[in-house]
């Protein structure tokens, strides 16, 4: 899934991409619908080993979601779900940092593995530039998921179309490493081991991101 502002969007400037849950969004949208519809353990868990990169992102999404199917043949509202996920709150500084990106003169984009009907929901309250995420249709009341696995290819799009002249990329988990190696500054935010070698900084707090890049300007 794929939305463009282009008419907020300044060619040769620099990129500021972002993975979604757990680096803008405080969770997890599979998990908390999960804990909704009383399947934690075994949703937390398959998403606990794709983090770490024991399973690929095409497995853990589609493992997830054929759980969550298995509940809304049963009865459950796919309208209460939504719910569940649009209360999910954003990790604290989120709007402050991208608030401070965009004065620097930064195009925002947010690029998520989540199914974009859970992600639209969240990610309009920052107003991205460019959002990405896995598209998912709904048919005789379950989900088909079609995932987007391959975040690097997203970035090296953006750049050649767009000709950004530098791209930072945050993340905090295995399916960032893709995006990590195509932007020139790779910063993670509480990153999961397998990432962290795929980073310049690790952070544990938004607010050290205008640090970092005011540490990548002087330095260049």
């Amino acid at each position: 899934m794929l939305k463009v502002r282009e008419y907020f969007v300044v060619h040769n400037q620099p990129l500021a991409v972002f993975d979604w849950e757990k680096t803008l969004l405080h969770g997890e949208s599979l998990d908390e619908v999960g804990k909704f519809l009383d399947i934690t353990t075994e949703i937390e868990q398959i998403t606990r080993d794709g983090m770490d990169g024991r399973i690929d992102f095409r497995e853990s999404i589609g493992r997830r979601v054929d759980l969550i199917n298995q509940k809304l043949v049963t009865g459950y509202d796919l309208t209460a779900i939504l719910d569940v996920v649009r209360d999910i709150p954003l990790v604290p500084h989120a709007e402050e940092v991208i608030g401070f990106l965009k004065e620097a003169g930064y195009t925002i984009g947010i690029v998520s593995g989540g199914l974009d009907m859970f992600v639209q929901l969240g990610a309009e309250r920052l107003y991205p530039n460019f959002l990405f995420s896995s598209r998912t249709e709904i048919k005789d009341g379950t989900i088909s998921v079609y995932p987007l696995t391959d975040k690097g290819l997203v970035v090296r799009f953006l750049r050649e179309e767009y000709g950004f002249r530098k791209v930072y990329a945050f993340g905090d988990g295995a399916n960032d490493i893709s995006m990590m190696k195509e932007a020139d500054v790779g910063i993670g935010y509480r990153p999961t081991p397998i990432l962290v070698p795929h980073c310049k900084y690790v952070i544990n707090d938004l607010m050290q991101i205008p640090e970092r890049i005011r540490d990548e300007t002087v330095g260049h």
